[in-house]
């Protein structure tokens, strides 16, 4: 994902789901509107197993850090329960 132009950044965090337990989200800063299946398609041409696409997508300006200046995959967890921020 990281090599898709659009893409500045990603982290992918596992989502709550109410039949499957948990999705795949894939947390991007982007500049560029994106969308969940021009991402997968792009990742598909790329060669990604089809089981690795995320299956929910958080597009975002900015990636929220931690201290250590790592990406805060615990408020990115967190930030996907917001329904209306998912696509």
């Amino acid at each position: 994902m990281i090599t898709h132009p659009a893409v500045r950044d990603v982290a992918c965090v596992p989502v709550p789901d109410p039949m499957l337990g948990e999705r795949l989200c894939a947390c991007i800063a982007t500049d560029t509107p994106l969308t969940l299946p021009e991402l997968v398609t792009y990742l598909e041409l790329h060669g990604l197993e089809p089981r690795k696409f995320p299956e929910r997508l958080l597009v975002l300006p900015s990636l929220p850090l931690g201290p250590a200046g790592k990406i805060d995959r615990r408020a990115l967890r967190a930030r996907p329960g917001r329904r209306s921020e998912l696509s």
